[in-house]
């Protein structure tokens, strides 16, 4: 997504990005941009600092605070290059800060690095999603397990004649097992 109040820098950034075989949408205002995200879901944000009400920096602080959830990186372009602009815009929340005029390539393989970490993000959360399923799991097997025992020792001395219970206690630790082994695959 690009966001810039000036209509020819976002033609320029469109075709640049669409020559490189990507896909973009834009608006030209911080109000815009925060409507638009939940919305259109962008992989990026290519966000400029001066704009009128909503600058790139309330934007941006705004952007991260609403979407905690998700790793939206966000990536400051301005023609202020002091240390303090600089340092601002990545204390607002920024990934990222580049001057213009930037060279493109430079511009797109820093979007690459960003989105690899997204990319690395969302493997992230899978794997944490599977291990907190594979804890309540293995909580189940446990509770299961001990059932079993239970039974298997009333058996073992006589004071339980069926069987059937501890057979339903394995065949319900093994489903478990089987659940998991299916979603780890």
């Amino acid at each position: 997504m690009i966001v810039d109040d000036n209509r020819r820098n976002v033609e320029l950034l469109q075709e640049q990005f669409k020559q490189a075989g990507y896909e973009t949408i834009s608006c030209s205002s911080g109000n815009e941009v925060l409507n638009m995200v939940s919305r259109e879901k962008p992989d990026l944000v290519l966000l400029d600092i001066m704009m009128p009400n909503l600058d790139g920096y309330q934007t941006c602080g705004i952007l991260k605070e609403t979407c905690k959830d998700k790793f939206l990186p966000v990536i400051l372009i301005s023609v202020k290059d002091d240390a303090e602009s600089k340092i601002r815009g990545l204390s607002s929340g920024a990934d990222d800060y580049m001057i213009k005029p930037y060279d493109f390539h430079e511009l797109k393989m820093r979007i690459l690095n960003l989105l690899k970490i997204v990319e690395l993000d969302e493997e992230q959360a899978l794997l944490f999603d599977y291990y907190r399923e594979s804890l309540q799991v293995l909580k189940e097997i446990r509770l299961l397990m001990e059932s079993l025992s239970y039974a298997l020792k009333k058996i073992g001395e006589g004071k339980e004649t069926d069987s059937r219970f501890a057979e339903k206690q394995i065949s319900a630790i093994l489903s478990k097992i089987d659940h998991l082994e299916r979603k780890k695959g």
